[in-house]
């Protein structure tokens, strides 16, 4: 199977090559429709290896293992992604706005972007891999813990993200000093002959 890469011009883009494209990348990345043909092949090809042969008992369990193992590496590339975001809110909490802050900013805003790319390819590729399972056997695969949640991000999420990150970033800057600001108090003093109030007359 020859995995072909998507490109702008063919048309309209879906949420996945949206995503891809924001990153500052030159390698391509795989069409959808070539993950998700991955994801049936996999499949497709365990299931014609073992079936009506003496591991045929244990079939079932090998299957769900194979479309677990996308599952787990979705997931751990997930938690890549919020450890970049993380890193990303403290970055703009904190900048002072020296090029390294920028730089540091940009490099965890594109790593949180690839993660989330890279974690969107797995689950397609697992959901068509249990698509496959389920046609083949009858039987539906689900996760042994957590759960398989859609993240089919759409372009006008994207672009919501985008505005609010964008947002968050012009605030910080107006309300960001640019120095630290120290400001003092003084102890009252004694008050002076002419403000003391005269005492009343009985």
């Amino acid at each position: 199977m020859q995995l072909t890469a998507f490109s702008p011009a063919t048309g309209a883009m879906n949420s996945f090559e949206a995503q891809a494209l924001l990153l500052d990348d030159p390698r391509v990345h795989p069409a959808e429709d070539a993950l998700q043909q991955l994801g049936h092949a996999l499949m497709n090809e365990v299931l014609d290896v073992f079936s009506e042969t003496a591991l045929e008992d244990f079939q079932s369990i090998i299957c769900e293992s194979l479309i677990g193992a996308s599952h787990s590496a979705a997931q751990r590339i997930e938690r890549e992604a919020d450890k970049a975001r993380d890193d990303l809110n403290r970055f703009a909490r904190d900048f002072d706005g020296s090029e390294i802050a920028d730089t540091e900013m940009q490099a965890a805003t594109q790593k949180a972007r690839a993660a989330d790319v890279a974690t969107l390819a797995l689950e397609m590729v697992r959901d068509a891999a249990a698509a496959s399972y389920t046609t083949s056997t009858g039987d539906v695969w689900s996760p042994w813990k957590g759960s398989a949640k859609a993240s089919r991000t759409t372009a006008a999420q994207i672009e919501a993200r985008e505005a609010i990150r964008s947002a968050k970033a012009r605030k910080h800057s107006a309300t960001d000093p640019g120095a630290i600001i120290v400001a003092f108090r003084a102890a009252p003093g004694p008050i002076p002959p002419t403000m003391r109030t005269a005492p009343s007359t009985p």
